[in-house]
């Protein structure tokens, strides 16, 4: 079980009002997911052994996690006023202050089953392209809007940064390369490139050892810039065997794209792109230029394309709206359902009785769209796809 998988048991313990099996504890309000720096929940509400605390919670899979990710010491934790695990946890956490923060394990919950995928449902007719670039273009805005809305409580830049940082990791290491985003900021990153020249191989072993992927090795000049880091570890998934799967590899990718980077904004590096409305041809080759790494380590044009379509198009799109600028909305609208496909989705083997021979990124994105809103057992009723399924 993953983190967000314990972030759902959560909220469905307070939602449910749901008693804890030592009677200790009572879910009255989950908090408020907090998607940027600090606890997971903020401002939730609970029941401890008879007395009523609201505050800030922190889930872990693991007890020791609350060390390994540097909580003890980041001030942003001290209005933690309770830490859940999935394990059963011996000793205390500290905070910054030295003081206990109670942990108490999802072992004594109730038992909760994840939500699954619809497993009998089998789609009838191909959707026609009309509702594939209808349910692509919502998600396209719902990632859009989403990003927009995350700016008005923290730097544009950050939330950017942490979004990369969060889609390369997809699938199984989207929470550390989230958390290593807060381990070395934006704002870190910028002084460290005004201050020195760090290479490209220097780069990769800064963002290794804050990951915890290798041990200190003086020889780095890099290492004594990270002398009062935390650093993570054993908390990385090392899935398959192809080069893209590895999270060393991808942290390359982005050493390498730090290293060339125009600018020192995320923001402006791919505004002056976009904003030269070349055709879209060579508009989507500029962004692929940009990011892609040459030789077979780091990120590959599929992941590009990942990046430009639910990061770059997305976010500057609902901003242009925002601005008035609809013009240029258009464009990237435009430029979205031009993208060619980026990687094959095995999770939508589910549809392959009307998916599209003629593959393309937006309609990747449609079904995704489909799978994500959808797809989960008690929805076939409100699925605009005509298909069989456990309903028939």
């Amino acid at each position: 079980m993953q983190e967000f998988d314990l972030y759902h048991w959560w909220k469905w313990f307070c939602t449910k009002r749901l008693i804890s099996r030592d009677k200790r504890l009572r879910g009255i309000f989950h908090g408020r997911l907090n998607t940027i720096e600090g606890p997971d929940f903020e401002s939730a509400e609970f029941q401890l052994d008879g007395k009523i605390y609201r505050g800030d919670i922190e889930i872990h899979v693991r007890s020791g996690d609350w060390q390994a990710h540097g909580h003890h010491m980041d001030p942003k934790y001290n209005q933690v006023i309770l830490h859940l695990v999935l394990e059963e946890a011996s000793d205390p956490v500290l905070n910054s202050l030295g003081q206990k923060v109670p942990t108490f394990s999802f072992s004594r919950f109730p038992p909760y089953k994840i939500q699954g995928a619809a497993a009998m449902c089998t789609p009838k007719i191909r959707p026609s392209d009309s509702l594939l670039s209808r349910l692509a273009f919502a998600r396209f805005v719902h990632n859009g809007r989403a990003l927009v809305n995350r700016m008005s409580c923290s730097n544009r830049d950050q939330i950017l940064y942490q979004q990369l940082l969060y889609l390369i990791g997809k699938p199984r290491n989207t929470l550390p390369f989230f958390r290593l985003a807060e381990a070395i900021q934006w704002r870190d990153i910028v002084s460290l490139r005004k201050r020195y020249h760090i290479s490209v191989q220097g780069w990769f072993y800064i963002f290794r050892r804050l990951a915890g992927l290798i041990g200190c090795d003086p020889s780095y000049p890099e290492e004594r810039l990270l002398s009062s880091r935390s650093f993570q570890s054993k908390v990385w998934s090392n899935a398959g065997q192809r080069p893209f799967n590895r999270p060393a590899s991808r942290l390359y990718g982005l050493a390498f794209f730090i290293s060339r980077l125009p600018s020192e904004s995320l923001h402006l590096s791919w505004h002056d792109i976009l904003s030269q409305r070349l055709p879209v041809s060579a508009t989507i080759d500029n962004l692929v230029r940009l990011h892609i790494t040459p030789g077979k380590s780091g990120w590959g044009k599929g992941q590009v394309l990942e990046v430009a379509g639910n990061i770059i198009l997305p976010y500057f799109y609902f901003e242009s709206i925002n601005a008035g600028s609809n013009g240029f909305a258009d464009y990237l609208a435009e430029l979205f359902f031009s993208l060619p496909r980026a990687n094959e989705y095995g999770c939508l083997r589910k549809f392959s009785t009307v998916y599209h021979k003629e593959f393309s990124f937006y309609r990747d994105q449609a079904y995704l769209h489909l799978q994500n809103h959808f797809c989960t057992t008690g929805n076939c009723n409100i699925c605009p796809l005509d298909h069989s399924a456990e309903r028939d």
